[in-house]
C-alpha cells in the first residue's frame, strides 16, 4: 500500500517512476504524488502567503500547472524542487496580484478623498489577528507559574527595569534577572508548543488529493499533458461530458415543453414554469455543492452522503405535491370544473405532451445516471470500460423507449423496471470500483468520491421508492383499461 502521508520526504526509490508513469498519463500515480507532496506543497504556500485557505488554493494551482506541464520537467528524480517551484512562482504571482489590487484600491479611494493625508491605520481584520496574537501569549503567560509570571509582568509594566521589579518583590536584582530568563524561557517553549499544535492542525484536509485529481479530469486542457495516451484519455473524458451535458440539457427542455402542453391556463403554466425551474436548480446544484464542500474539508461518511441523496429526492417530492396542491386550488379558483383540475395529479398516455415528457425522462436518466464516471481521472477504468459505463444507461432508455412506443398505457411499468435497471447497473460498477480500490489499498483516499457514488446511490434508490408509491397510489393502468376491468367485473 502507498502511504500518502510521507510529506516532506523524496518517496524513497520509487518517485522517479510515479514521475514517469505520471508524465505518460498515469493519473494514479500523480494522485501519490499529490497525496506525497501535499503538506510540503501548502506549507511551502503557507510560509510565502501566511494565509491557511489562500495556501491551500496555492497549493492546487500548482499541482496542476505540475500536472499540465509534465512533459517539461526532464529529471524524474527533481520533481520535489520542481514542485516547490512551482509553489513558489503561483505564491508570487498571487502576492502581485492583490498589490494591484490593493494598489487599485488605494487609488480609487484617494481619488474620492481627495490625497492620502493620514494614515488609515489597520483594517479591522489586521486589528483582529493582532488581538488573537496577544491572547494567544496573554494565554500562555497565564500557565507559567507565578514565581516567573510576577517578575515577568512588572518587568514590562515598569518600563523594563530590573531594579523597579526588585524594589516591589522586595528580592534581589540578582534574583529578578534569573527569573526574567527562566520566565521568558518556559514562556518561549509553551508557545512553540502551541504553536506546533496550531500548525499541525492547518495541515491539508483528507480531501485535498482527491479534490486536485478530480479538477484534473474536469477539462481536457487539464489533462493533455503532452503524451499521446493521457490526450487520448482527456479527450474522451471530455467527449463523453459534453454528450452527457448535451443529452441531459435536451431532456430537460423536453420535459419542460410537455409541462407546458399539459398546463391549463396561463396562470397554471406561469406557476408551472417557476416551480419547475426551481426544482431543476436545487438537483443541479446538490451534487456540485456537496462535492465542493467536502474538497474544503467538510468530509461526511458515505452513509450520511447515502441519507442526504435519499432525503432530497425525498423533499423533492413533498415540494411536487406543495406545488400540484397549489395548481389544482389555482384552477378551482380559475373557475377550473373539479375533474379537469384533478388532472394534474395524473399523467397518462394521451394528455398533451406524453410523449414528449417520456423521451425527456429517457435521455435525462440515460445520459445522467452515470455522469460521476464522466471524470476519468478519478477511476481505473480502461478505455472500454469507460465505453461500457457510458452505452449501458443509454441502451436501458433505449430498450424502455422502444416497450413504451409498444405498450404506451403500461408507461408506468416499464419506468419503473428501468428505473430499477439503472440503479442496478450504477450499484455493480460502484461495487467493482470500489473493490479495485480496496484491492490496492486506496479506498481510505478515496472519501469524497466514494461519498458522493453514496449520496447519487441515495437519489437514485430513492426515486425507485418514491415512484413506485406514487404509481401504486394512482394505479398501474390507464384510466381505459381500468374502466374495463371495472365492467367486466
Amino acid at each position: 500500500m502507498t502511504n500518502l502521508s510521507s510529506d516532506f520526504t523524496s518517496g524513497g526509490p520509487d518517485e522517479a517512476a510515479l514521475v514517469l508513469r505520471a508524465k505518460e498519463g498515469d493519473v494514479r500515480a500523480f494522485e501519490v504524488l499529490v497525496g506525497r507532496y501535499q503538506n510540503l506543497a501548502c506549507s511551502v504556500a503557507y510560509g510565502a502567503c501566511g494565509d491557511l485557505h489562500r495556501s491551500e488554493e496555492i497549493a492546487q494551482e500548482a499541482f496542476i500547472s505540475a500536472w499540465r506541464h509534465l512533459g517539461q520537467l526532464k529529471d524524474p528524480a527533481v520533481f520535489r524542487s520542481w514542485l516547490c517551484g512551482i509553489v513558489r512562482n503561483k505564491a508570487a504571482d498571487r502576492r502581485r496580484k492583490d498589490l494591484g489590487h490593493d494598489q487599485l484600491y488605494r487609488t480609487a479611494k484617494d481619488g474620492d478623498a481627495g490625497a492620502r493625508e493620514t494614515d488609515p491605520g489597520p483594517s479591522p481584520a489586521e486589528q483582529a489577528a493582532d488581538a488573537d496574537e496577544i491572547e494567544m501569549v496573554l494565554r500562555q503567560l497565564r500557565q507559567l507559574p507565578e514565581t516567573y509570571r510576577e517578575p515577568m509582568i512588572l518587568y514590562y509594566r515598569s518600563g523594563e527595569s530590573v531594579a523597579g521589579v526588585a524594589q516591589q518583590l522586595d528580592l534581589s536584582e540578582d534574583v529578578v534577572r534569573q527569573r526574567l530568563v527562566r520566565g521568558r524561557a518556559m514562556l518561549a517553549e509553551r508557545i512553540e508548543q502551541a504553536l506546533g499544535g496550531a500548525l499541525r492542525a492547518t495541515t491539508p484536509p483528507p480531501g485535498f488529493a482527491a479534490g486536485v485529481v478530480g479538477l484534473l479530469g474536469s477539462g481536457s486542457g487539464a489533462v493533455a499533458i503532452g503524451s499521446g495516451a493521457s490526450a487520448k484519455a482527456g479527450a474522451g473524458a471530455s467527449l463523453g461530458f459534453w454528450a452527457m451535458a448535451s443529452a441531459s440539457f435536451l431532456g430537460f427542455w423536453l420535459l419542460y415543453s410537455a409541462s407546458k402542453q399539459a398546463t391549463l391556463s396561463d396562470k397554471d403554466r406561469r406557476s408551472m414554469e417557476g416551480v419547475f425551474w426551481l426544482q431543476i436548480l436545487i438537483a443541479g446544484l446538490s451534487g456540485p455543492g456537496l462535492f465542493y464542500a467536502m474538497i474544503k474539508g467538510g468530509i461526511i461518511s458515505r452513509g450520511a452522503a447515502f441519507l442526504l441523496g435519499f432525503g432530497l429526492i425525498g423533499f423533492m417530492q413533498c415540494f411536487t405535491i406543495w406545488s400540484l396542491r397549489r395548481r389544482e386550488r389555482s384552477l378551482l379558483a380559475e373557475g377550473v370544473d373539479a375533474a379537469s383540475a384533478a388532472k394534474v395529479w395524473r399523467f397518462d398516455y394521451g394528455q398533451k405532451g406524453f410523449w414528449p415528457a417520456m423521451a425527456g425522462l429517457l435521455l435525462i436518466l440515460g445520459s445522467g445516471t452515470n455522469y460521476a464516471f464522466t471524470f476519468v481521472a478519478q477511476h481505473p477504468l480502461s478505455i472500454f470500460e469507460r465505453y461500457v459505463v457510458f452505452a449501458t444507461p443509454a441502451c436501458l432508455a433505449l430498450v424502455a423507449g422502444g416497450l413504451i412506443l409498444a405498450w404506451p398505457k403500461n408507461f408506468r411499468r416499464i419506468l419503473l423496471g428501468f428505473l430499477s435497471a439503472i440503479n442496478l447497473q450504477y450499484l455493480v460498477f460502484i461495487g467493482i470500483l470500489w473493490s479495485r480500490w480496496y484491492a490496492d489499498g486506496t479506498m481510505d483516499q478515496r472519501v469524497i468520491l466514494t461519498s458522493t457514488h453514496c449520496f447519487h446511490a441515495g437519489i437514485l434508490l430513492g426515486a425507485v421508492f418514491i415512484s413506485y408509491l406514487w404509481w401504486r397510489r394512482e394505479g398501474w393502468d390507464h384510466p381505459e383499461a381500468l374502466a374495463d376491468q371495472q365492467q367486466a367485473g
